[in-house]
């Protein structure tokens, strides 16, 4: 009788601990998961930050090259400004 109250002992107690470890690691597991979740959110942030950075630096570049003359404005330019001796 006192060795099968002490397996029933052990055997509810291993239970408890298989429970105890499995409730600790769905937790640890789900930490896990909402840590990688807001990286995953800040490097999207970082990531849209930058491609907005650089269209508005495309467009800048963009606005100012029309500022520049091309190669037609220049051969006009050029016929223009030439005194034929």
């Amino acid at each position: 009788m006192e060795k099968q109250r002490r397996d029933a002992d052990k055997w509810r107690t291993s239970i408890c601990n298989v429970a105890l470890h499995t409730k600790k690691q769905i937790k640890d597991l789900q930490t896990k998961e909402q840590r990688l979740l807001e990286r995953m959110r800040i490097r999207d942030l970082k990531d849209t930050k930058k491609a907005m950075e650089n269209r508005i630096m495309l467009d800048v570049m963009e606005v100012d090259s029309r500022k520049w003359p091309t190669l037609a404005d220049l051969n006009e330019k050029v016929n223009e400004n030439v005194v034929l001796p």
